[in-house]
């Protein structure tokens, strides 16, 4: 009887140690569920700055072909003020960089 009694207490004393322990655990993993939370977040927060600095960093492309003249040579300038020289004839804009109404 007092063997049996005995076992039972250390079995008593087990149990309780078996539920500090999973009381323990049960706190870390809501630390780590929490963490876990924030460490989405921020990673979204960053994944949407590295998109952000992709679309700034492309750097837009052109390239534009144009003449004063459609055929032959003349003259122009020199000129005694500050004068655009506006090319009417353009045969290649890519990227629409050149404006041939200001030049």
């Amino acid at each position: 009887q007092a063997a049996k009694l005995r076992e039972l207490e250390l079995q008593k004393t087990e149990v309780e140690r078996q539920k500090t322990e999973l009381d323990k655990l049960k706190q870390q993993l809501q630390a780590q569920s929490a963490e876990l939370i924030t460490m989405k977040a921020r990673s979204n927060v960053t994944e949407n700055q590295v998109e952000a600095l992709k679309r700034d960093g492309e750097v837009k492309q052109v390239a534009f072909s144009a003449s004063l003249l459609t055929s032959g040579s003349e003259t122009v300038g020199p000129f005694n003020t500050y004068t655009p020289l506006v090319f009417r004839h353009v045969f290649t804009n890519i990227g629409d960089a050149y404006k041939p109404n200001t030049g």
